[in-house]
C-alpha cells in the first residue's frame, strides 16, 4: 500500500468517525429538546407555575428555569421526581414511548391480561370437565 493510498484510507476514517460524531451529537440534542418539551407540556397540562412545581418537588427554581430554557439537562433524580411528580414513567419523559404510563407497566398489564386469560381457559376447563362427568354418568 502506498502513501496516498494509506492517507486517503485514513482521511475517510477520519471523516467517517467525525460524521458518526456530529449525528450522535445531534441525537443527543434532539433527545434533550424532547425531554425539554415533554416537561414544558405536562407541566402547562396541570396548569401549575414553575414555581408551584418547584416547591412541590424539592426542585431548585432557578435550576429547573434552566431546564426549560434549555440552558441545563436535568439529572436522574430530577427526572425522577418528576415522573413521580406527573405520574409518568421516565421512558414517557424520555421519549422512548408516547404511552404515559412506560414500557414496564405496559409488561405488566399484559401480564395480568395473560394471568385474567389463565383464569378463564381453567374456569372453562372445569366446565367441560363437569359436562364430561354429566355425560358418563348418564
Amino acid at each position: 500500500m502506498n502513501e496516498e493510498t494509506i492517507q486517503t484510507t485514513l482521511t475517510g476514517a477520519i471523516k467517517s468517525g467525525w460524521d458518526s460524531g456530529k449525528e450522535f451529537n445531534k441525537t443527543i440534542q434532539d433527545r434533550k429538546k424532547l425531554v425539554i418539551n415533554r416537561l414544558k407540556k405536562l407541566r402547562l397540562e396541570k396548569d401549575i407555575s414553575q414555581s408551584d412545581l418547584c416547591v412541590a418537588t424539592g426542585i431548585n427554581r432557578l435550576n429547573y428555569s434552566n431546564y426549560e430554557n434549555e440552558k441545563a439537562s436535568p439529572n436522574v433524580e430530577v427526572l425522577v421526581r418528576l415522573a413521580d411528580f406527573y405520574d409518568v414513567s421516565l421512558d414517557y419523559i424520555c421519549g422512548r414511548t408516547n404511552k404515559r404510563q412506560g414500557l414496564y407497566v405496559e409488561a405488566q398489564d399484559n401480564s395480568e391480561a395473560v394471568k385474567k386469560e389463565l383464569q378463564n381457559l381453567k374456569e372453562q376447563l372445569a366446565d367441560i370437565q363437569g359436562r364430561i362427568s354429566e355425560i358418563e354418568e348418564a
